[in-house]
């Protein structure tokens, strides 16, 4: 063979082995690809959850954010991370079991990270979409479907995570674990738990340099509903827990935190009231107005436990060694088997916190102690016998409720007393709901029509003649109720709020359906004030007032135009306000910095100057308006200079420079003062 042709076979040898090598890492990423640790997102409910295949919630250790930690009520992550509403810290499951006599204890939540030894990847996590049920054999509106193993016992965990739109069941998530034995072996004493970690803060920290509104963790209480068979948590007022954190010890008796502005003096910061931090604060809402409650729905035929630990999260057991035992939670990479049953089984006393701690005692009544106050409450079914090719299905549910929007707004002491009755029979209410959902196996006797659009940022809003305009498809002339069979359409509502993506919401139109022409609903929202943020969501409702949720807001505000300064710089560009005093004195939240040059043309450049002619912020204006605000709460940037910090109180000079058609080069100088 001759040097040519040596070269030619060997090129086409490699080629050959380069083709069996790719084919080979293709073959085996698909395989890790089809079995991998993912998660994916519910947000058609009021209740938005991250969901992860390893039966773990939110944000996990080392997996890119930020998630949905069970929002409640849920939207999109803005650039203020802390205007996400998250109720729990954490979610997961413990689970244990005996094989040949040997003990096996596992268990994860949302902070601990996921061990190659002890657990792999089964099924992808997948988002099933049923919206408005249209599928009568899908159960739920979002679904997540996922697996995974448990190594040690040989068990597969099927997940199957259910949310709907339907104001009656959009405040809860339902959870089922269906546990399967594969294995040649009988997995006896088995028990499962689902964990649930509460963090009740709608919010945190509001952005910008006037920021000092925050909402607390770790202050929640808890009391017993005997007639449901559940406990249920709320915020309270928070405590000096210096000593809890720094030194492992519960206190017997910890002060409560005083607040000196707003409603504090007289009841502290239950429900996080955003007035009782500061004496100008800009808002009264509470901040944490939600009840939340974990539930068993079907225990699979096992015996029921319920358990209140501290949270996994708190703190670890070498930091925290007074704890009592049962409220020390197991750790899988700690823990003995024997530990995680201890914690599994221990029956909570029915009582709520108060009473508990009121005879509590670190020997003989150990619950009712300050580690309870950040609680994780574990509800357990079983003991089952796994014979081989077993399987048995237990169900969980999270449930929140919430007095009416406009009063969790208004805050002041008269609410944060009425989140005791309202929030609290809100919740009771939807767990209710729940159970009667899970009891009819998913079926829903009286079905709204189906939502106008299906998700968040899906009207079309345009700003128009002073006002803004709200378009949406109306609903298709061939829905038919799934329960009557008929097209029952009566309407469609459009609700304003001018305070935040989650309301509250004021009715700005209710339309006929008889009324709408061609294949788009119009509504007009006029004479609307300048400036001022506008959110919107639409709704459909049929001739028995049975309306859909409200899952299409806009994330971001809208505003109404100015029209454009034709007469520039004859007639002068303005600022406002000007001087701007610590805040902007707008309703909506985010916008306490935003100021707003006004009367400028069409298309037009803003540069914004210090006295000494320093460069500090560029703005680009071509939307065809007559007003241009200095940064947007979408991009959480009012005030901003070029160097993305927020700039120093002060007297600042703008420059205004035309880019209209026949008008370059036309320019306007003023001033403006920021105080503090």
């Amino acid at each position: 063979m001759s040097k040519k042709e040596t070269k030619h076979h060997n090129k086409k040898a490699m080629s050959a082995a380069s083709i069996v090598k790719m084919t080979v890492l293709i073959c085996l990423t698909g395989n890790l690809i089809a079995q991998s640790w993912n998660f994916v997102h519910l947000k058609r409910g009021k209740v938005w959850a991250t969901m992860h295949n390893s039966g773990q919630m939110g944000n996990i250790l080392d997996v890119p954010g930020p998630n949905f930690e069970m929002a409640y009520p849920g939207y999109s992550n803005g650039a203020d991370l802390s205007q996400t509403p998250n109720q729990n810290r954490g979610m997961g499951y413990y689970a244990y079991g005996e094989i040949d006599g040997v003990a096996h204890g596992y268990g994860i939540e949302t902070r601990e990270y996921l061990l190659e030894d002890k657990t792999s990847p089964l099924v992808d996590a997948a988002l099933v979409k049923n919206y408005n049920m249209l599928d009568s054999s899908i159960p739920a509106e979002e679904m997540m479907t996922g697996a995974h193993t448990i190594t040690d016992m040989g068990l597969e965990v099927h997940l199957r995570h259910m949310v709907w739109s339907n104001p009656t069941y959009d405040d809860f998530v339902v959870h089922e674990y269906t546990i399967k034995n594969p294995t040649s072996s009988t997995v006896s004493n088995f028990h499962f738990s689902h964990r649930h970690m509460s963090n009740l803060s709608q919010r945190g920290v509001f952005g910008g340099p006037s920021s000092t509104v925050i909402a607390r963790y770790g202050d929640e209480k808890f009391d017993w509903d005997e007639t449901r068979g559940l406990f249920y948590i709320w915020d309270d007022q928070s405590y000096d827990g210096a000593a809890l954190l720094s030194d492992g010890v519960d206190p017997t008796e910890a002060d409560n935190t005083v607040y000196a502005f707003g409603p504090g003096p007289e009841r502290g910061d239950i429900g996080d009231p955003a007035d009782a931090h500061v004496a100008d604060a800009t808002t009264s809402e509470l901040l944490s107005p939600a009840y939340m409650a974990g539930i068993i729905l079907d225990s699979g035929g096992g015996g029921t436990y319920t358990n209140i630990t501290h949270a996994a999260t708190g703190c670890q057991p070498t930091w925290c060694p007074q704890r009592p035992d049962h409220e020390t939670p197991a750790y899988k990479g700690l823990a003995d088997a024997a530990k995680f049953l201890s914690v599994m089984t221990y029956d909570q006393p029915r009582m709520s916190w108060d009473e508990a701690h009121a005879i509590h005692n670190d020997d003989t009544n150990p619950d009712g102690s300050y580690w309870e106050r950040q609680p994780e409450v574990v509800n357990t079914a079983g003991p089952f016998e796994l014979a081989p090719g077993a399987e048995v299905k237990v169900v969980f549910a999270t449930v929140f409720g919430m007095m009416d929007m406009h009063k969790v707004v208004a805050g002041g002491v008269a609410n944060i007393d009425l989140l005791a009755v309202e929030s609290k029979a809100a919740l009771l209410e939807n767990v209710d709901a729940c159970k009667a959902l899970y009891g009819s196996n998913y079926a829903i006797a009286d079905h709204a029509p189906p939502t106008p659009t299906d998700e968040e940022n899906t009207l079309t809003i345009t700003a128009k003649e002073g006002g803004l305009e709200v378009s949406f498809p109306k609903v298709s002339s061939s829905y038919q109720d799934p329960t009557l069979g008929t097209n029952d359409v009566a309407g469609y509502r459009v609700y304003r709020s001018t305070y935040f993506v989650s309301g509250p919401w004021f009715l700005a139109a209710d339309i006929s359906a008889g009324d709408v022409t061609g294949d788009n609903v119009t509504f007009l929202d006029p004479n609307l004030p300048l400036g001022v943020a506008h959110y919107y969501v639409a709704t459909t409702y049929d001739a028995a007032g049975n309306e859909s949720g409200k899952v299409n807001v806009n994330r971001n505000p809208k505003y109404a135009d100015r029209a454009p300064n034709v007469n520039f710089p004859d007639e002068r560009v303005y600022v406002v306000p000007n001087p701007f005093k610590q805040r902007s004195g707008l309703y909506g939240v985010g916008e306490d910095l935003r100021m707003e040059f006004i009367n400028v043309p069409a298309q037009c450049e803003i540069r914004i100057y210090t006295p000494m002619g320093e460069l500090i912020q560029a703005i680009t204006h071509d939307d065809g308006t007559g007003g241009q605000s200095w940064g947007s709460v979408a991009l959480l940037d009012y005030q901003v200079s070029k160097w993305r910090q927020y700039v120093a109180p002060g007297v600042y000079v703008f420059h205004v420079e035309s880019k209209v058609s026949g008008q370059e080069g036309k320019s306007f100088i003023g001033k403006f003062a920021i105080i503090r």
